[in-house]
């Protein structure tokens, strides 16, 4: 994987050499390669001011990707460097996403950046984990997405307004209210 780790490096560099970079094509990679790459890239996280912002436009198969392990690490990146203007993908992704394995590593980074990354306006929790207890956060516990009991005090961080009604379509499945129980 010596490719995606020197493209990596090439991008954690003050001064991005763009020939070096452009000379690297990456359109051929699986996605594991994309991810090693990513994995690196973030590993060398912060990167210089305005990298990301360039690694973005330059790859739109990464930052654009609907693969959820390209998301994750693409969001984490994201918040790791404090590009806020991807700051929406990341909270589209959160709010696409049920499984804990995405969705947990994405929030503590988002409690572990920057000033921007907290201040973000309140999340809806994914379905599966809008009932979780409030330690899920911090510990990674919870009991699954059939757990009925109410959001605990992490989630309720990231409630925003009520929960949504009706619905069939992924995603959008009736969620109890607090009178339910």
């Amino acid at each position: 994987m010596k490719p995606a780790e020197e493209l990596a490096q090439l991008w954690a560099a003050p001064e991005l050499d763009m020939l070096a970079i452009e000379a690297v094509a990456i359109g051929s990679w699986k996605t594991y390669q994309l991810v090693y790459f990513l994995d690196k890239v973030l590993q060398k996280s912060p990167l210089p001011p305005g990298n990301v912002k360039k690694l973005g436009e330059m790859y739109p198969k990464i930052s654009g990707a609907r693969n959820a392990e390209l998301r994750l690490r693409w969001g984490q990146i994201v918040l790791q460097n404090d590009l806020q203007e991807d700051f929406g993908k990341v909270k589209d992704f959160l709010q696409s996403q049920g499984k804990q394995k995405y969705t947990l590593p994405l929030y503590r980074a988002m409690m572990g950046g920057s000033e921007a990354a907290r201040a973000q306006p309140p999340l809806r929790c994914a379905p599966s984990t809008a009932w979780s207890p409030g330690p899920s956060l911090t510990r990674g516990g919870c009991s699954g997405p059939r757990d009925r009991r109410p959001p605990g005090p992490q989630c309720r961080l990231l409630w925003a307004g009520p929960p949504p009604t009706g619905g069939s379509g992924r995603g959008q499945s009736t969620w109890p209210s607090l009178a339910d129980f």
